[in-house]
């Protein structure tokens, strides 16, 4: 494949301007839209084919200029005049919830609107949406503007929840009389999860290209769908007392979907680019090629980008980078463009979250839903040689997490066989502390492989020991062994289950588990808190974000070991020298005889391996 792709429509055009000076041109009705309301002089019916048609009462008109472009809007406001009859509201009665939400609870409220007083001296609750009843038996939400000058959303269905966000007093969106502002509040229809419910408010003469957020919050469960509600704009729609908005509202939208904040502002001119399918989640092993796809509308030459989401400030991808690959084409039967995205050779650190946006000649672009890609693979590697070493770092090679080294290190022989290719860990010098990072990279399994040779001499062996979050443990009984070798030693997780593999082969395994948070300080050669110090070498620590499997585990440890010769178990002597033999075959009857308490042939298995024959 080319690195860049032609695109079957040449794209030339490229606006300059993202954002006008005023904003005009009302919405139109779109797939997610239950209800739209204009408020026009001549009708201020429902504009959707999902009629909840309004009443005007108590005083309502719909006859006061707008803001411009806008026509005419729905005037609540009654000043000094208010009192408890005289509450102005467009009204309609007798409504299901159903109606208002979206099949999976999911909803926004908006409109815009123009107080008529001061922020200091609201008079009353201001409703700008609401689905109460008048007996206060069935209630469904209020969403309104307090006399503290907060927006308010209070779910009145089964558990009241209530959610309070100040407006701005300050600022290019502070509050002013006869001002217009874009008020919204969406909901994304999953209960109990944090940011669910978000308010927006915007100043429409700010020259803002979409709705500003003002504060999001966690709404522990949806409207319920089935209660029966007084539908009102303006007001509660309650005889007993009115919480009329002081002052004008227009373009009343009320969505199925929680709407994204490029998704609320009004376009003049041509429309923007429509999303129709967003892109999927990726997972892919390295280096295999990652793709995403985007599906979308536009009446005019889009320009497309992609982007990696970061906290840091999102990043343009550049299709001149050798493993990134772009391309746009269209379909004249159903005028829809596809934009797809490639990503070869991924690596780890390609993980995380990419979408796209699409321009065009209306000014105003609109970005995609986020899709996450997840690489499995290897997320840090410290060779632990003295090339590798700089600074008072190893050196690290994926993501550059360097470990900060204590002491002055002092390097030997590796388990490869090379010169200074790994490093002797004493109680003072050599084990070191990387910086804290995230090793699982949201796979929830880990690989952790490194090689060891162990410099004790007061014992042979002792048990090699994988402890869990949870104080689940993986042993291999008199596995670490003193005897001036090297032994790979690799953990294993998948997400449920742990594996302990020596020498390329598994060990023990059971149910092991690793904490919520996985971001972690990791330690090489030493416990946590620099008091318990590994008394030998290392080399070649290895952490990957998948679990491998144990033919993966085995290549690594063939790869490097001299003599991967699995009964290798000793030599005349008395260490593994290349070679299975008598001297191999009488160590392992001693073991095995050992292991079934036959003392007295374990006695002459160890005599006959002493002898030399």
């Amino acid at each position: 494949m080319k690195k860049i792709i032609q695109t079957v429509l040449m794209i030339t055009v490229i606006l300059t301007a993202h954002g006008y000076g005023a904003v005009s041109g009302p919405y139109t009705a779109d797939a997610d839209t239950l209800h739209l309301y204009h408020f026009e002089s001549s009708s201020n019916d429902d504009i959707t084919t999902n009629s909840v048609d309004l009443t005007l009462r108590y005083g309502a008109t719909v006859t006061e200029t707008s803001y411009p472009g806008f026509g005419t809007a729905l005037n609540t406001y009654e000043g000094s005049s208010d009192t408890a009859s005289n509450m102005p509201v467009a009204y309609n009665s007798e409504e299901a919830i159903s109606k208002f939400v979206g099949a999976d609870g999911a909803f926004t409220f908006e409109a815009i609107v123009r107080p008529a007083v001061a922020i200091t001296a609201i008079p009353n609750n201001m409703q700008i949406i609401s689905g109460d009843d008048d007996s206060g038996q069935n209630r469904g939400w209020q969403f309104r503007v307090t006399t503290g000058g907060a927006i308010e959303f209070i779910k009145l269905t089964g558990t009241q929840e209530n959610f309070l966000a100040a407006i701005p007093t300050a600022g290019d969106h502070a509050w002013a009389v006869n001002e217009w502002f874009h008020v919204a509040v969406t909901y994304s229809g999953s209960e109990g999860i944090a940011d669910n419910l978000t308010f927006y408010w915007t100043a429409l003469d700010s020259g803002e290209s979409q709705a500003v957020l003002l504060n999001s919050f966690q709404m522990e469960a949806d409207l319920d769908a089935n209660e029966a509600i007084d539908f009102a704009i303006g007001n509660e729609s309650r005889d007993a007392t009115g919480e009329n908005f002081e002052g004008l509202l227009d373009e009343a939208r009320i969505s199925s979907i929680a709407r994204q904040p490029d998704d609320m502002i009004f376009v003049s001119g041509l429309p923007r680019p429509e999303i129709l399918t967003h892109p999927s989640d990726v997972t892919v092993q390295e280096p295999q090629t990652a793709m995403f796809q985007t599906v979308f509308q536009s009446e005019s030459a889009p320009v497309v980008s992609w982007f990696k989401a970061d906290t840091a400030g999102d990043i343009e991808l550049n299709p001149a980078d050798s493993n990134i690959t772009t391309q746009v084409t269209y379909d004249s039967g159903n005028a829809e463009y596809t934009a797809t995205l490639w990503i070869s050779n991924t690596s780890t650190p390609d993980t995380g979250d990419y979408y796209c946006q699409v321009d065009n000649d209306s000014g105003y672009p609109r970005n995609s839903n986020t899709a996450n890609l997840l690489v499995y693979g290897l997320v840090a590697h410290w060779t632990l040689g003295q090339d590798s070493y700089g600074s008072g770092n190893y050196l690290e090679e994926v993501t550059g997490n360097d470990a900060a080294v204590n002491g002055t290190p002092t390097f030997v022989t590796g388990a490869d066989g090379t010169a200074n290719g790994a490093v002797q860990i004493t109680a003072t010098d050599g084990w070191a502390l990387a910086p804290v990072f995230d090793p699982i990279q949201q796979s929830g399994q880990m690989t952790i492989s490194f090689w060891a040779n162990w410099g004790e001499t007061s014992v042979t062996e002792d048990d090699l020991i994988a402890k869990s979050t949870d104080d689940e443990v993986l042993t291999m009984s008199n596995g670490l062994k003193a005897d001036s070798r090297w032994q790979h030693i690799c953990t294993v997780f998948d997400g449920a289950t742990g594996k302990l593999y020596v020498d390329g082969l598994l060990r023990d395994e059971g149910s092991w588990a690793l904490p919520t948070e996985t971001e972690a300080a990791i330690n090489i050669g030493v416990s946590s808190d620099g008091l318990h110090a590994f008394n030998g070498s290392l080399d070649d620590m290895r952490l990957y974000n998948y679990a491998l499997t144990g033919t993966e585990v085995a290549a690594i440890h063939d790869a490097w070991d001299t003599c991967p010769l699995v009964y290798d178990l000793t030599g005349s002597a008395g260490l593994p020298d290349c070679t299975v033999d008598l001297y191999d075959l009488a160590a392992f009857a001693n073991g095995w005889l050992t292991t079934y308490d036959m003392a007295e042939f374990s006695d002459f298995a160890a005599e006959w391996l002493s002898s030399g024959l």
